[in-house]
């Protein structure tokens, strides 16, 4: 009959409608404690004792006397009619017994067979088994549909007594010759379960086996089970924990040379043909996988997946290389070229903070130098007409520390109409006594600093500023030669700290000369001195004393050759889409370009998709070791590796092992000690070539 379950309360207990009747089936699960049958009863909802037949369902024999008993459950259940559904011994399969006591039925009651449906999907309901999320669909082990929903049947056998209650519509069916066999793992605690209670009846376990994943080849399910035939059985009771298509069902079945008892726990096909018992109809719509691996619903619905192992809901993930965005490395490359004419750039470097800061400096992988940078006539003249761009201020506050006097000079000749004592340089926490005179009918003050990287100098100078006197100074400002925060998060902080509003609107109040995107304190250099360091009391003979020269450049700032392995190309990068730069501006742009990157990836990342940057194309498209090492030294190891890359990684390195410079080399061990990058191949690669550098590389690389 028509199954429709109602769960009430913590226990399994579920009304089935035969047309208008209602019938609760009540499991009071009694191995809980000792509370009184009666007074279980007594706690359900008022609308589950609403019914025309009350089925009391237990797992042992003695439940039926003590129904029988009467006592409380007689007088609250009055002219209700009562059934017991139990064993009659033990071992049995549950079948219905009278209660003496009882009411007569006035109409034909359910079989044992539609009480085991209900009592399955009022467990598959509780548990929350049956998956379904608005805007989601799955794709079924089998690999043939995708459906709208999801059972995954372990997910209601939780509960020691959901196991004892399955168990006893099964373990009645093994005997001494018979094998038990699952589909999926996940029922292993069920197998187990059977196995037992066969054990209490027979004093004989049978052997129990599951199949490691759905089985996708023709052959997987006959192979599964010759592997099995070395424990000696005759017959085997298959257990399908979801049925949807009917495949696995019927190969069981087919199989030659084995009696099988095939018994499909929950059926989810809309309309089932073959004749398998199905101890539950749990229908489903779902739709034909085409060839490419969608369905009809796929540009509507995201897809998850179900492990074919462990029947968990995963991502559907599919792997997409990056290449490196070339356009971005374009817009910057005029900014590198003058990074480049004024020799701008320091790496692995200390560089000194404002004056009234809580250290006095900070380590960078790349210390961009503003002054410097300043220097360059073209971009001076950017800088001075962003300047000159913004509403002219009241006051212009400065931090003190050693670009203070190139940036005033900047702001002096950008603003020729503001006096000159309106333009004011100050230690941090200083600023009030600095403005002192100046704070009166201010209407526009302009924060001005040579870099933001985490915008900490900006931000207290802003506390500082807005703190002056007790009205709101009604606008405030700042203007940065460079903004190169490490992510966008700092960069969208500092940009609606400075917003302001005025009639027309939202008005931005953050300038800069030039943006981008660069790694902050995370430094390579560092990385790679200190991983030396600790790996040095293991090295001995050519290898340690390589090791130890590297560490000896690695103690202060570098300077080219930057790179180990027999040092980069000391020319430009001639031709580069980052300009025609020397080594440590090359550096720098390719650093940024991977921080970009990586703040992108971390963006565009969606369920379904593993991004990654595209390795092997970055090694067969850029010669430069620079290049490369900027890229691999730059980006986290999750945004360098997939093990479903590993293979075509290894194929461009032993295509093209002779043609990598040793720094190349030398970048790509150092990126497996990180993680980055595969061991293997790289190992193959060091093979190839000779020389003390590549004998403390591999030692460096033992354990990987």
């Amino acid at each position: 009959m028509p199954i429709r379950v109602v769960r009430f309360q913590h226990q399994s207990q579920s009304l089935a409608r035969d047309g208008d009747k209602r019938i609760l089936l009540f499991d009071p699960r009694m191995e809980r404690g000792v509370d009184l049958l009666g007074d279980r009863y007594r706690r359900l909802d008022i609308g589950a004792r609403n019914a025309e037949l009350v089925i009391v369902r237990a797992s042992t024999p003695d439940l039926i006397g003590t129904v029988a008993e009467g006592g409380m459950l007689r007088n609250l259940i009055g002219a209700t009619p009562v059934r017991v559904l139990a064993p009659e011994s033990p071992g049995a399969a549950p079948s219905l017994h009278d209660v003496e006591w009882s009411e007569p039925l006035s109409f034909e009651g359910p079989s044992p067979e539609t009480l085991r449906e209900a009592e399955m999907l009022c467990a598959i309901q509780a548990a929350g088994a049956a998956y379904r999320a608005p805007g989601t669909h799955y794709l079924l082990p089998n690999g043939q549909f995708h459906a709208k929903s999801f059972v995954r049947l372990a997910d209601a056998l939780q509960d020691y007594i959901d196991l004892i209650r399955l168990s006893d519509w099964l373990a009645y069916r093994v005997d001494e010759s018979t094998a038990l066999v699952a589909d999926n793992g996940s029922l292993l605690a069920l197998l187990t379960t059977i196995a037992l209670r066969v054990r209490e009846r027979l004093e004989h376990a049978p052997p129990i086996a599951t199949l490691n994943e759905y089985p996708v080849g023709p052959t997987a399910i006959a192979d599964a089970v010759d592997r099995f035939r070395a424990q000696g059985w005759q017959r085997l009771l298959f257990c399908v924990s979801v049925n949807a298509s009917g495949r696995l069902a019927r190969e069981v079945s087919a199989l030659h040379d084995v009696e099988t008892d095939v018994v499909v726990l929950c059926e989810t096909h809309p309309e089932p043909a073959d004749d398998f018992e199905r101890f539950a109809h749990h229908p489903i719509e779902r739709w034909r996988v085409n060839p490419d691996g969608t369905c009809s619903q796929c540009p509507e619905l995201h897809l998850l997946s179900i492990d074919p192992r462990t029947y968990e809901i995963r991502p559907q993930l599919r792997l997409r290389p990056q290449g490196p965005d070339t356009h971005h490395a374009a817009e910057n490359k005029e900014f590198w070229e003058a990074v480049e004419r004024t020799s701008a750039v320091k790496l692995h470097y200390d560089a000194a903070t404002a004056a009234g800061a809580g250290s006095p400096s900070r380590h960078l992988a790349v210390w961009l130098d503003a002054p410097q940078l300043l220097e360059d006539e073209r971009f001076r003249s950017l800088c001075l007409e962003k300047i000159r761009a913004i509403d002219a201020p009241d006051l212009v506050v400065i931090p003190h520390h050693r670009a203070s006097d190139a940036l005033t000079a900047l702001m002096r000749e950008a603003l020729p109409n503001l006096a000159d004592d309106r333009i004011l340089s100050c230690a941090l926490g200083e600023a009030a006594e600095a403005a002192g005179e100046h704070l009166d009918g201010l209407t526009h003050v302009l924060l001005v600093d040579d870099t933001a990287v985490s915008g900490t100098t900006l931000v207290r100078l802003h506390q500082e500023v807005r703190d002056l006197r007790q009205e709101a100074i009604p606008r405030i400002s700042a203007f940065v030669v460079l903004s190169r925060p490490s992510t966008t998060e700092d960069f969208d902080h500092l940009c609606r700290r400075f917003t302001h509003f005025d009639g027309r609107g939202r008005c931005p109040g953050f300038h800069f000369g030039h943006h981008l995107l660069s790694p902050g304190s995370e430094c390579p250099w560092c990385r790679e001195r200190d991983f030396l360091a600790e790996r040095l009391d293991g090295l001995d003979g050519p290898a340690r004393a390589e090791a130890t020269k590297r560490l000896g450049r690695l103690a202060a700032m570098l300077e080219p050759p930057l790179l180990w392995g027999g040092g980069e190309q000391l020319r430009e990068t001639f031709g580069s889409i980052f300009g025609e730069l020397n080594p440590e501006a090359a550096f720098a742009a390719v650093s940024a370009l991977a921080q970009y990157m990586h703040c992108r990836l971390d963006a565009d990342r969606r369920d379904e998709t593993i991004k990654i940057v595209d390795v092997p194309l970055i090694l067969q498209a850029f010669f430069d070791p620079i290049i490369v090492a900027g890229l691999l030294r730059t980006l986290p190891a999750r945004d360098l590796r997939e093990p479903a890359s590993d293979p075509a990684l290894a194929r461009t390195l032993r295509e093209n092992a002779r043609s990598y410079p040793p720094a190349t080399i030398a970048e790509l061990a150092l990126a497996v000690t990180e993680g980055k990058l595969p061991a293997a191949p790289v190992r193959e690669l060091l093979q190839e070539h000779e020389g003390d550098w590549v004998e403390a590389l591999k030692a460096l690389l033992a354990g990987y």
